[in-house]
């Protein structure tokens, strides 16, 4: 599993091709993959899932999340997820009554500090299977969770670089012999 970031995102879709294109150069180095086509060359290539899930046929897969400024991308040999969020105001207890398990929501009656971890790993869960926010998944207080009858691990990461106040959470099929960070 390879996660690049990147400070100084400017939240256009041109860039994030950019930054996508850029990062599979590296990934197909830092991974030395026996056979590296230009990022440019297989950005060319995304098509989207029913829901919207960008991906590159016969070829790694990935996800693209980014929050603020930062921009990060997660690249692996089985599906996967990932999402990074700024914490901000929000209606954290009806978000949660309306999308979390149950134990999800005990959790942020505990303290609502936990919404914004809860909500990264929940969305790196949904993208992992190309599903939405609004599809039912179990709890995903563990490293584990059961998603469409597969195994996934669950994690929080921490990005390279200074980032207060960010939560992040990448959700893999199987799970990975390492992680691997890099920084754009």
């Amino acid at each position: 599993m390879y996660i690049y970031s990147f400070d100084g995102f400017d939240g256009k879709k041109e860039s994030s091709r950019a930054l996508l294109a850029r990062a599979i150069d590296m990934f197909s180095v830092d991974a030395e993959l026996a056979v590296r086509v230009p990022g440019e060359e297989l950005v060319e290539k995304i098509v989207t899932g029913e829901h919207g899930k960008p991906s590159i046929p016969d070829w790694y897969e990935f996800s693209v999340s980014h929050t603020g400024d930062v921009w990060a991308v997660l690249f692996a040999g089985s599906p996967c997820g990932l999402d990074i969020q700024y914490a901000k105001e929000c209606n954290a207890s009806r978000i949660a009554e309306r999308f979390f398990a149950e134990e999800e929501r005990a959790k942020i009656a505990e303290d609502p500090e936990n919404f914004w971890p809860i909500w990264t790993r929940r969305e790196a869960a949904v993208k992992a299977i190309g599903s939405t926010v609004t599809g039912s998944i179990p709890s995903v207080l563990g490293e584990e969770i059961e998603l469409e009858g597969k195994g996934y691990s669950l994690f929080d990461i921490e990005l390279l670089g200074e980032h207060e106040g960010m939560y992040a959470a990448a959700c893999i099929e199987g799970f990975p012999d390492t992680v691997n960070y890099y920084r754009l």
